[in-house]
């Protein structure tokens, strides 16, 4: 019988098919669907982008708010996710997150997550942290 999927690996797949779906437009362009982001992002929340820039959770939400559906047809899925480390109430995972652009251009990062927990959100869990970082041409297949 197959293990059930641990809540930090759902937290990262359900979370990147929000962004899929909210980009794409194919969610409502609501409060109430954006909520699923804004409960999700502690108030400390950072991410590292692949280009080396700390966006803050104060900007990243008001950029992301009004990106509704400004990449219809673009697609993104998670492969490889890993647990890391759990160490008292942090979990830190490891996870590629690839993108395919409507133009037919794929490209793919290294993220690295750092949960805690959040009662009351979808998974139990708050992103804390996320670092990104470009994977090598050479390893980005046509997916």
């Amino acid at each position: 019988m197959r293990a059930p999927t641990p809540p930090w690996q759902t937290e990262i797949v359900e979370l990147h098919a929000f962004f899929e779906q909210w980009l794409g437009g194919t969610l409502p362009d609501t409060d109430a669907a954006f909520a699923r982001l804004v409960d999700t992002m502690a108030p400390t929340f950072a991410i590292v982008t692949p280009a080396g820039r700390l966006v803050e959770r104060a900007e990243l939400l008001p950029q992301l708010r009004t990106a509704h559906s400004s990449r219809p047809g673009w697609r993104m899925w998670i492969e490889r996710p890993v647990l890391r480390f759990q160490h008292g109430a942090l979990t830190g995972a490891t996870y590629e997150e690839w993108q395919r652009h409507v133009d037919g251009v794929v490209t793919a990062r290294l993220s690295t997550v750092i949960f805690h927990p959040q009662p009351g959100t979808p998974n139990g869990l708050a992103w804390l942290h996320v670092h990104e970082t470009w994977l090598p041409p050479q390893e980005v297949r046509d997916a």
